[in-house]
This record gives structure tokens, sequence and C-alpha cells, in this order.
């Protein structure tokens, strides 16, 4: 009888002897012209292999007439010098309807491995399955697989021109170059459909396109029930005739995590780089730059109902969306996206340059992110939300060096975008920093003269990661917060800087019938005799105003009706009737007090009301607060779009909310009513007047008053 120590003695010999069994059945398999070689064809020598061979392949082109398919056997099909020296080129194909050059077809699973080749010159296969062509490069058909260190390259077909996913499989993509596929539909580099799933890992996806109509993804496409995970991925001047030039999903979902989505071109729909409809995008530590799209969505768009975009540690700078739907940076129309520790600048549509939401039941969040222009830099039309949450900056993010055009002849000379020998510069977009920024160009620390806002200023309650020490222990704003190349913090919060007016009357101008603007183009006429103080103001000079026929008038700077603003002013004086600032009316507005003293008793007022109709109540804010004395006070209006509210010397002394307000295209009159009353002309001094198509901070506004 056998007791247990023989028993275990006897199973692990047992077990040695079939491992190495196994062991010796795996072979290497050689393919090359010429003596020496196994054999001649690749197809051939895979047809002799087993599962766990390798099929090493010499250098050479190999033109087929058949594609090359693994026949379900886990094998790795291997070159021996890279993509570079080994090409599978696939010539007049023997069946027309086969033109792939690789198929997998015959429940194939990760264990097929496909490394070190260039893929070219594929046509396409039918998919009966699907009653359409597919994979001009290679076809996942319900089989599945692992492709590594390949470039697949000037394929053609209907869907996925460089790789096809198509129906329940799991492909992984390794260290790939797909470029230069086109499409008549959708995925022109990538595809993957029905249940599919793939995941591209430190993939290069550029100049591949779409050319046909009502088509997705020039870079990479998936749609009806597939997914597409996307790590440390660069996806660049791809184009679609239609939505998404970079990628895009359609019923499907993409994850995309450390990925550069670069100078890629939208069509006639939506996306310029990434592209969400009826489907789901996360998009975590992404760049998204230089995209554009003549419709809407320059960086990222989503749209219908069943569409969200989640964009958390992005920076999404210097897209261009067109004019129909705006949203140069962020579109969100008749869908849900939310925005967190992300940095949007530098994006361009004449409706709402760096995010628009549109269209009913569109809902966008965003929080703890730097917006150029802030709240005043997002379109919302009709009855969207937008949910302007905490921590939200507006100031020069202070990258390294931002993309420019330059001279092809010489770096150092700034071009625009049509000069004939103008050339894309790409930049930098780590963040600047006197504790130490990351320089890839060099790959090492570097000190700036400067630190930017971004640092140390995301949610609190988002991991650090792996930000190197000193990092604050709060993650910084934009791609690389959270990652080994975030920039150092300094200890502290870098200032921010202050924001930027729309206009901005000094009032300090010693003589002379005009009052100039020095931020913009709204200078102001002198009307009556009003009195030049040069050293009788809260900050220098003041213009004091008799209270009978004085008054400055401007052309249009905004129309309330348009989004957030607000309006500050000095004044010292006055009695109660009279008038800070009015608007006058335009053909389809009526203009209003904007800041005035209440007739009763002098005490801080706007006319500024709801249109007519609905249930908002037309009526003046007034406030408790008397500003008609002989001391210098800095009175405002704030309005953020569904609040507002009054302030005195920083402070907030009355608030409502309403749905929108009443909006006029007319001028401006400073220290008169709009129709220039008897009674309205401001008596006193003011000075230091500003409007800004944002609604200020609370903390910006105390700064004013100081």
């Amino acid at each position: 009888m056998i007791n247990k120590a023989n028993l275990k003695t006897c199973l692990g010999i047992s077990m040695f002897f079939l491992l190495m069994a196994g062991q010796a059945q795996a072979a290497t398999i050689t393919v090359g012209s010429g003596a020496g070689y196994d054999y001649d064809s690749i197809q051939v020598a895979i047809d002799a292999a087993v599962d766990g061979d390798t099929v090493l392949v010499a250098p050479g082109e190999y033109v087929i007439t058949e594609p090359v398919t693994f026949r379900g056997k886990a094998i790795t099909v291997i070159s021996e010098a890279g993509p570079d020296e080994t090409t599978i080129r696939m010539g007049t194909p023997a069946d027309p309807e086969r033109g792939s050059v690789v198929v997998l077809e015959n429940n194939e699973t990760d264990a097929s491995v496909l490394e070190g080749f260039t893929i070219t010159g594929g046509r396409g296969s039918w998919m009966p399955s699907d009653d359409e062509w597919g994979g001009g490069g290679i076809l996942f058909d319900a089989s599945s697989g692992t492709v590594r260190n390949c470039a697949i390259v000037q394929n053609t077909t209907v869907w996925g021109g460089g790789v096809c996913c198509i129906n329940p499989c799991s492909v992984t993509l390794i260290d790939c170059t797909i470029a230069e596929n086109v499409v008549e539909e959708d995925g022109g580099g990538v595809g993957a459909w029905n249940g599919s799933s793939m995941n591209l890992i430190n993939c290069i996806i550029r100049g591949n396109s779409t050319t046909g109509v009502e088509v997705i993804g020039g870079g990479v496409g998936c749609g009806s029930n597939s997914s597409v995970t996307m790590t440390d991925c660069i996806i660049s001047g791809n184009s679609s005739a239609d939505a998404g030039g970079g990628v895009a999903c359609w019923q499907a979902s993409l994850i995309l995590t450390r990925c550069a989505i670069l100078n890629n071109t939208g069509g006639d729909y939506f996306g310029g780089g990434v592209y969400a409809g009826h489907g789901s995008a996360t998009l975590t530590n992404c760049l998204i730059a230089r995209n554009t799209t003549p419709r809407g969505g320059g960086g990222v768009a989503s749209s219908y109902p069943d569409a969200s975009v989640t964009i958390s540690n992005c920076t999404i700078w210097g897209n261009s969306g067109g004019s129909e739907w705006g949203g140069g940076g962020v579109l969100c129309r008749q869908a849900s996206a939310v925005v967190t520790n992300s940095i949007i600048w530098g994006n361009t549509s004449p409706k709402g340059p760096e995010i628009s939401v549109e269209d009913p039941t569109s809902t966008l969040t965003i929080a703890y992110s730097n917006v150029a222009g802030g709240q005043a830099g997002v379109n919302v039309e009709g009855v969207c939300t937008l949910n302007w949450g905490l921590g939200n900056i507006d100031a020069d993010p202070c990258f390294a060096e931002p993309g420019y055009w330059s001279d092809i002849n010489d770096p150092n000379i700034i071009v625009g975008p049509d000069d004939p020998n103008a050339v894309w510069i790409d930049g930098d977009y780590h963040l600047k920093s006197e504790a130490g920024r990351w320089n890839p160009y060099s790959e090492s620390w570097v000190l700036d003269d400067v630190t930017s806002p971004c640092i140390d200023r995301g949610d609190t309650n988002s991991p650090v990661g792996d930000e190197p020490d000193p990092n604050g222990g709060i993650i910084n704003m934009g791609a690389y917060g959270g990652t080994p190349e975030a920039s150092m913090s300094i200890g502290q919060l870098p200032p921010l800087p202050p924001p930027i007016p729309l206009t901005h009357w000094n009032l300090d101008e010693t003589k002379g019938t005009i009052a100039y603007d020095s931020v913009g183009d709204h200078d102001g006429t002198l009307n009556g005799n009003p009195l030049w103080q040069p050293a009788g103001g809260q900050v220098a000079g003041a213009l004091e105003f008799d209270g009978i026929d004085d008054y400055v008038e401007t052309d249009f700077v905004l129309n309330p009706a348009d989004g957030p603003f607000c309006v500050f002013a000095w004044i010292k004086g006055g009695a109660p009737g009279q008038v800070i600032m009015s608007q006058t009316d335009s053909i389809g507005g009526i203009g209003a007090i904007w800041l005035g003293a209440d007739s009763s008793g002098g005490n801080l007022m706007t006319g500024l009301v709801p249109p007519p109709g609905g249930r908002s109540i037309r009526k003046p804010l007034v406030s408790e607060i008397v500003v008609i004395d002989s001391q210098w006070h800095l009175i405002g209006f704030v309005w953020d779009g569904s609040i507002r509210a009054l302030c005195v010397d920083g402070i907030e002394v009355a608030k409502d909310t309403q749905a929108k307000l009443e909006g006029s295209d007319g001028g401006l009159h400073i220290c008169a009513g709009k129709n220039l009353e008897v009674g309205t002309f401001f008596s006193g001094l003011i000075d230091d007047v500003r409007i800004y198509n944002k609604a200020l901070s609370t903390e910006e506004i105390e700064a004013l008053a100081q």
C-alpha cells in the first residue's frame, strides 16, 4: 500500500515529466527563402505548427494571395528583425472576398500571437454575418488574439481599415502603429463591433480616414455594444468625413487613459478629437489638442440622451469647433458630461469657445477645473443645465510651451496657420513650477521662474497618485496630475492672477472728452461737462459729474440675456433716484438700470429684471444699504445665470433667484438713465468702472474692494 509521502513523490515526478513533455513538444519553425529554413511560406509553417509552437520569420517581403490564418492554434508568429524588415503584403487575392492580410476566425484566444510585421496592401474580407466588408489589414471574427510591435499601414476596406474586430471576441494590440488606412464607413484605423472588445496599449494611430456618409472614427471607431480601451496611445492626424475625427463610439464604450489625441479632423457631424453618440467615453489623464470640426465639439463631443462623457485630469487645448453647435473644447448636446481636475483653455468657437451645452436635457457638471473665461466661457442654451461646482478657476495655466505655427525655415518665427511656409510645432503642456517641472525632451527636472495656478488645485478628495514629492497632498489639474510627471508643489497655493475685465474705464485721464477703455475698444464719450479729477479718485484719478446733464456714453458692450456677467464701480456722493449705469433700448430689446440708488432712500438697486411672461416677478432688486454719502464705496451687480446679486465694498448685500434676465443690444450710459431723464443724472465722483463677462467669485470681489 502506498503511503501519503510516497503518493506525493509519485505525483511530483509525474507532473515533472508531463511538464518536460510539454516543453519538448514546443518547437520553433523557421520561415525564409533559401536553404536553412523549414518553409518558405508563413501559412505552410502555421499549418505545420501545433499549440505552443513558434513560427519564426526571416526578414523580407512576403506577398500573399490568401490571408494568413492561425487555424485556431495557440501559437506565436514572430519576425526575426521586426516590422521595418519584415512585411506581409496582400497581392491580388485569389478569392476577391478574402482580401485581408491576416484573419483570425477559428475561435482563437489571446494565446494566438502575431508580432513584429508590417501588414499592408489589404482590401478587407466579406463578413457574411454582418453583410459587410471589414478588416483591411487584420480581421478578428468571433476570435481573439494578441498583436505586438506591428505596423498596420495602407490597407483599405469598408469597416476597420487597419484592424477590425467583429462579433464577441477580445483582442489586444501592444506597441503597434496603425497608419494611413482608409475605410468607406467606420473605423479608419481600428474598428470594433457587435460585442467585441479591444485593448490598445502604447499604440500610435495616425493618418487614418473615413470617407463615406454618416461614418464615425477616423482613427478608432466602435459600435453595437463593443468596447475599446486605450492606454498610453497617440491618436493623431486622423480624419472622419462625419463624426469623431480621432476616436468615436456609437452605442458602445470608450476608455482612454494617458492618451494624446492630437490634430484630428471631424467632418459633417461632431467631435474633432473624441465623439460619443448613444454611448460612453471615459477620458483620464489625456491631452486633447489642436483637433478641429466644422460643426461642434472640436475637442470632445457627446450627443443623444443615453450618451455620457467623463473627463478627469485632462488638458483640452487649442481645439476648434464650428458655429452651428459650438463648443471649441467640449460639446454636450442632448447628453451628459462630468468634468473634474481638468484644464480647458485656448479653444475657439463662435459659440461657447471652451464649452457648449445645447438642446433640451443636456447636463454638464464641472468642478476643480481651469476654464478660460470662467463660467462665461460656457454656452448654455434653452433649459440645459450647467452645474458649476466648487474649485473652478479662470487663470493662465502656465504651460511649459503651447504648440504654435512657425516658419518652416526658422522655428523661432511665429506665423499664422494660413502662411504657405507654416509648420506646426508640437507643444509641451506640463505645468511650470519653481519647485520642478518634468521636461520630456531632456528627460530631466527643470526649474521655472513662475508656478502654475493649476498645481495643488484639484479636488482634495482625489488621490495624488504617483505625483512626486513635494506634491502638496493635493492633485494637480491637467493631463499630468496624479502621474509621475506632475509638476512639483511649492508648498502653498500659487496666487491666482486677477480676472481680466471685458471693459475697464480707469477714468485716470486729465483732460479731453474720451474715457478710454484700457482693455478693449469700448471708449466712452463725455457729454455735458464732467470734470477730470487726476488726484481725486479712490484708485488714482476720477471723473466728477454735476447731476444735471453730465454723463458718459459708450457703444454696446454685452447683452444681459446672453449669460453671466458683472459690473463694478467706485462711487462717492449721489442722491436718491440717480443712476450709476444703464443700458439703452435696442430693436427687440429693453434696456434697464444696471446700478443705481433707489428713489426712496438711496439704497443700492438694480433694474435688471426677467423678461415678460412665465412665473418670474419683474421687480427691481433693492438692497438695504444706502450708498449715497460722502464715503467711497465699491458697488457691484453680479449675475451668474440664475442668481442676481448686489455687492457693496466687497460684501454681498442682496440677492434673489431668477430664470433669466431681459436683454438689450443697446449702448451704455454711465451716470445717467437710459433715456437721460431728469433726476437720473449722478452728482458725485466715479472711478474705476469694470464690466466682466463672467460672475466673479466671492474672493475676487473681495480683492477688488481692497
